[in-house]
């Protein structure tokens, strides 16, 4: 709790310890106002300050100045002096020494104004003073009425030699350090020991007992795999006396797959990772859905012990480290670039320059505070506050980031990423060659298909037309043979007949009674001779010669119907060409279609050439209704759709073909309608829609393994049906609308199809949520070749003359014989073959023709990979048709924005780490990221070693030796033993910047190994352990909590990797849940304090809430796991020793025996009433406990 009003308290700045000093700090509420200094040194910059009482007496270089004692004669600012430049946190950190009277000009140095608020508990906190610049210089004249004292930091204590923040600890390179000397050697079993310990005994503290072994070994496999040990593991622990036990187990243990998923979860913590940035709102070509490849590769390199080194130099320029060979790829190069590639930023930001230039401090602000311990971020609109990183430094880097792609270029809406395929360049030209030839086999199987079924379907309806009595007749004959309940085969009884076993079979399914689609319907009763053979058929009633009779009356009818159908099918314009290459045509006016009572359509006949087909109902959506339109004067027949209905038809997305509809929209503002396709609208990847957009416009999907072939037409004035029609081939994709190109796109030649879309949607997406159409549709017809301009002609002249003309809607024939015809050979009719089958009744010709085509087909695709793997990356070269295209250094963004350019800043790296210029090494044609990757960890960097080995230790000890892990600057923390930093940044350096070797050095130690238990002195000198004089207790994180749960119940599966889970009771590791930025999340992760994957996370918060006990409690995946626990233990102790289960039930949750006390508990839980299994409420009780929660 803070004072009402704060007593101002003043200390002057020491060496040796950070000061917790305060600011009235109000750059973030006058960000408009504050005028960054400017690069050239002009205006309110640097030396605006009051750094000594002088310079608040005088107002610094410009401004008011002060009166001692009397803050109220204080003059008012000019309006374009920044109050917040004044105030400046001391760049150094210090003890904190009791304040004495001083004079003007009694300390050395740089002398700096804090203000500094102490609360009732002691602790130091910064005051915030209004949110305008009155109301701030009110607070300060506030203070320096209640009394002002100056803080000041001597030089030579602090060690600048009047250089000021250049020589911050941060910023020397690291030195080798030499042992401290001990008292207690025999303590020492690292040289981590001797750093530990002579801390402590200068403040006569001693370090803590050793951890017994099953401590140990539970704190060693948490640390290093995330996982609680097996109870084999822990025996076998115990039982090992050697010296070397605990060095094997953790040899063991670095080297167990499950190490790299615990350290590389670290790691994506500090660089934001998600597995996606929004999966509802965004296309999949804008968001970086492939980042799971990424985090597969950090995992990787963590198990591997890539080098430090290697691992941050790929993640920087991995794609510029490819081999020059075609015939090879660094695929793990591309990859890691992922770093950088999933940078947060609003890809739909309207304001693209502002969008490149947020996603560039992104891409700064991780490689900043991830490598460098760094804020460098906080360079963008002004010189960093507290950190000697200029505005020059920044935009240095900027120019290197500015120089690379992270999308191929700004587009109006959702800006796409830059994605790479996996493969060679020798293999991608193998499978463009590949695809190039599979497009005339597909086309060669087509036209084989097209062929054969059509002579299938002719020899069909011949055999339909000339025994369909002969089989009526015969099937009477069974029917009397078999009797009511049958019993006679009817393959061997068509045998004996001389009849096709297969016809027959489908005739005797249908002469049931019970069969909705049966014979004994009375739809054909006027066709001669069918009502007496079918009622026969269906009772084995009637003489042979009334059934010969009525056999021949039937057989001429239909034949005579087909003699007139195929007149007219000779007489059809272009019969014997394109015409034969229409697979489906769907008229609203056809007589044959059915609906159910209340109007909507369930069964929509397809009139196409070739085999018939049928359009149905999508399952789980009703079918449009089925009414009359007046158009032209005429009335003519539509289906109407009001945005809930969906049918389908199985007719596969052609590689290229054409499609046509005629339709009328209800509402020619809505947008986004999906009217008919094969178009994954989630993804995105593949088929081929037609999308509605506001105002009458169009908008053609056409997608081949994420190849985009759209065409966007505007609005259209046309009120009526509109005729539109898309080809799609090797020419490209067109656009047609009322009988004209409206446009083409020459981005794909063919169309790739989606497993999961067999089928022709209608009146929506094929799959997806987009949305659905809402209007009239008259006619859908779809072609499987790409018709020339005078067949979409044509096809076109037909539909207008249709639908949008005076003349009358064609009305399909209502002969009774042609529907029983058509029935006879429909899908569920008796005459009817399925496709394996159809070479049967064809020519011997055709029939080798297709069984050719489909070998050769078969061959290519078995030399196509069943998807090209492709990753999310960056590139080299800025963005197209921007002012970054290509290589070129950055101007500075005055305050920021891009709007507002200064002058240019060489490409280059911050001047106080050693920066050199990229520029210098030739970079006419390169970014600089490789330069940028090497001097990162170049061993003339003093921050990325000590940044490295202190993140290590800070997930093994809980708190880092910096406790600010991603900021090493003057704002940040002093190491608490900056030896020991120095020289574990030697020793990382010496291994190559192998972790596990830093690891293993960290975890041999004394230090390491120490009990959690306090000695009451060492909670009295050093409550917060800054010293370690024991081990932290720490909760476990929110995927080990969760992994725990899923290992100790035995469901937990090693894992491969691959796309991230939604479901969180899928029974892999945490680290393969899905997360995304934004939408909806699973609420398990954030109560258990899992980071923000938008966020630079350096340390996870520790909250202990209620919600978290509920959860544990009550939670249906807790309870599914207590569950397991409780079946493997009642199969390995049984049913009759309580006791036992209780000692199983402790050994699998917390790797312990139970006390006598515990036993007994256990024992009258297990043997008390209540609802429900009662092992299982206790093995969820042991769930609920602090232990399994808390590693000591």
């Amino acid at each position: 709790m803070t004072e009402p009003h704060p007593r101002p308290t003043a200390f002057l700045v020491g060496a040796g310890q950070r000061g917790r000093f305060c600011t009235l700090d109000n750059a973030p509420r006058n960000r408009g106002r504050c005028p960054a200094r400017r690069v050239d040194g002009s205006g309110l910059g640097g030396r605006d300050r009051a750094e000594s009482l002088v310079g608040m007496q005088s107002g610094a270089v410009r401004g008011a100045g002060t009166c001692p004692g009397r803050p109220d004669r204080q003059r008012k600012p000019r309006q374009d002096r920044d109050p917040c430049r004044s105030l400046v946190q001391c760049t150094d950190t210090a003890p904190l020494l009791p304040a004495a009277p001083l004079a003007d000009g009694a300390l050395p140095g740089r002398i700096r104004p804090v203000f500094h608020t102490r609360t009732l508990t002691g602790e130091s906190t910064r005051t915030s003073v209004g949110t305008g610049p009155s109301m701030v210089w009110r607070g300060l004249r506030v203070w320096l009425g209640l009394g002002l004292v100056l803080a000041a930091a001597a030089a030579e204590a602090a060690g600048t030699n009047g250089q000021g923040p250049r020589l911050h600890w941060a910023f020397q390179p690291p030195r080798p350090v030499p042992l401290p000397p001990v008292r207690q050697t025999a303590w020492i079993q690292s040289p981590i020991d001797a750093f530990i310990l002579g801390k402590l005994e200068a403040q006569r503290l001693e370090p803590s007992r050793p951890a017994d072994r099953r401590t140990l070994i539970r704190r060693a496999t948490y640390d290093l795999t995330g996982l609680p040990p097996t109870p084999e593991a822990v025996e076998r622990f115990l039982a090992d006396d050697s010296p070397d036990a605990f060095a094997r187990v953790v040899d063991r243990l670095l080297a167990s797959p499950a190490h790299g998923e615990r350290w590389g979860r670290h790691w994506l913590d500090v660089v934001r990772y998600a597995d996606a940035r929004d999966l509802i709102q965004l296309p999949a070509e804008s968001d970086f859905r492939e980042a799971w490849r990424y985090r597969d590769w950090v995992v990787r390199a963590h198990n591997a012990d890539l080098p430090f080194g290697e691992f941050i130099r790929r993640q920087i320029a991995g794609d510029l480290m490819q081999p020059e060979r075609a015939d090879a790829i660094d695929a793990d190069g591309w990859v890691a670039t992922g770093m950088l590639a999933i940078a947060d930023f609003v890809p739909g930001d309207v304001d693209k320059d502002r969008m490149i230039a947020d996603y560039v401090n992104d891409e700064i602000d991780v490689v900043g505070r991830a490598i460098l311990g760094l804020s460098l971020g906080c360079a963008r609109c002004h010189d960093h506050k507290f950190d000697p990183i200029t505005m020059e430094d920044y935009y240095g880097l900027a120019g290197i980031f500015f120089s690379t792609r992270l999308i191929p270029g700004p587009v109006k809406g959702n800006t796409p990423l830059v994605k790479v395929p996996l493969l060679c360049r020798a293999e991608l030209d193998r499978i463009a060659e590949v695809r190039k030839r599979l497009g005339g086999l597909e086309n060669e199987m087509q036209r084989a298909s097209r062929d054969r079924d059509a002579a299938c379907f002719d020899e069909l309806r011949r055999l339909a037309a000339e025994q369909s009595g002969r089989y009526l007749a015969a099937l009477a004959k069974f029917r009397r043979g078999a009797g009511p309940s049958g019993g006679t085969n009817p393959e061997a009884f068509a045998v004996g007949h001389g009849l096709k076993p297969a016809f027959l079979g489908r005739w005797v399914d249908r002469a049931d009674p019970r069969s909705k689609s049966g014979v004994g319907t009375a739809l054909f009763d006027t066709v001669p001779g069918w009502a007496v053979l079918s009622k026969a058929a269906v009772d084995g009633r009637g003489s042979p010669d009334v059934l010969a009779k009525a056999a021949l009356e039937l057989g001429a009818a239909l034949s005579e119907s087909r003699r007139k159908a195929e007149a007219l099918d000779a007489a059809a314009p272009g019969a014997a060409g394109w015409m034969r290459s229409e697979v489906a045509r769907l008229r609203a006016s056809d007589p044959r279609m059915l609906g159910n009572g209340d109007g909507r359509v369930t069964h929509w006949p397809s009139r196409a050439r070739g085999l018939p087909n049928l359009a149905t109902p999508a399952s789980g959506f009703p079918g449009p209704m089925r009414t009359n339109v007046v158009v032209g004067g005429r009335a003519r027949p539509v289906l109407r759709f009001s945005g809930k209905e969906l049918m389908e038809i199985g007719v596969a997305v052609p590689p290229a073909g054409s499609l046509f509809v005629a339709f009328r929209r209800a509402d020619r503002e809505a947008d986004g309608q999906r009217l008919v396709g094969w178009e994954d609208s989630d993804t995105g990847r593949h088929g081929l829609g037609l999308m509605l957009k506001a105002g009458g416009g169009l908008h053609a999907i056409a997608r081949a393994e994420a190849g985009n072939g759209d065409v966007v037409a505007g609005a259209s004035t046309n009120g009526t049906f509109e005729i539109v029609g898309i080809t799609w081939g090797p020419r490209g994709t067109t656009l047609r609308r009322q009988g004209r190109p409206e446009g083409r796109n020459g981005g794909v030649a063919r169309i790739s199809a989606d497993p999961e879309i067999p089928m022709l949607r209608i009146g929506g997406p094929g799959s997806g949520g987009a949305g659905r159409f809402a209007g009239d549709l008259a006619e859908v017809r779809v072609f499987d070749t790409p018709l020339d301009e005078a067949a979409c002609a044509r096809v076109e002249a037909d539909l207008t003359d249709a639908w949008c003309g005076d003349s009358a809607v064609a009305v399909a024939v209502s002969d009774p014989a042609e529907a029983l015809l058509d029935w006879l050979t429909a899908p569920d009719g008796p005459f009817w073959l399925p496709e394996e089958r159809r070479g049967e009744l064809v020519p011997v010709a055709l029939k080798q023709r297709w069984e050719g085509a489909r070998a050769a087909l078969t061959e290519a695709k078995a030399g196509l990979p069943a998807e090209i793997p492709q990753a999310v990356v960056v590139r080299d070269g800025g963005p197209a048709e921007t002012r970054h295209a290509g290589f070129h250094d950055a101007v500075v963004f005055l305050r920021g924005d891009p709007k507002r350019p200064g002058k240019t800043v060489p490409r280059g790296f911050p001047a106080v780490i050693g920066g050199a210029r990229p520029d210098a090494v030739g970079l006419a044609n390169a970014s600089g990221r490789r330069q940028l990757a090497d001097w990162l960890v170049s061993p003339d960097n003093p921050l990325a070693s000590r940044v490295a080995v202190n993140r290590i230790w800070q997930h093994h000890f809980g708190e880092g030796i910096v406790r600010t892990a991603t900021d090493f600057g003057a704002r940040g923390d002093r190491p608490t033993h900056p030896e020991l930093l120095d020289y574990l940044a030697g020793r990382f350096v010496e291994s190559g910047g192998s972790a596990k070797a830093m690891h293993r050095l960290i975890m041999l130690s004394a230090t390491y190994q120490q009990a959690s238990e306090v000695a009451a002195e060492a909670a009295a000198r050093d409550p917060e352990n800054r010293l370690l004089s024991h081990a932290n207790r720490r909760r476990l994180e929110a995927e080990s909590i969760r992994d725990t749960l899923l290992s100790v119940s035995g469901s937990l599966t090693p894992a491969n990797g691959g796309p991230a889970v939604q479901d969180i009771a899928a029974p892999c590791r945490s680290l393969h849940l899905m997360a995304v930025r934004t939408g909806a999340k699973s609420a398990f992760p954030s109560l258990f304090d899992a980071p923000d994957c938008g966020a630079i996370v350096e340390r996870r918060s520790v909250s202990t809430v209620a919600p978290q006990a509920l959860f544990l409690m009550n939670d249906a995946f807790v309870a599914e796991q207590a569950r397991r626990l409780a079946a493997r233990v009642k199969q390995a102790a049984g049913t009759d020793s309580p006791e036992k289960a209780v000692r199983i039930a402790y050994r699998q949750a917390l790797g312990r025996a139970p006390s006598p006390d515990e036993i007994g508990i256990g024992i009258d839980l297990l043997r008390g009433g209540g609802a429900g299994d009662p092992l299982e409420r206790y093995c969820l009780l042991l769930f609920c406990t602090n232990e399994f929660i808390y590693l000591d």
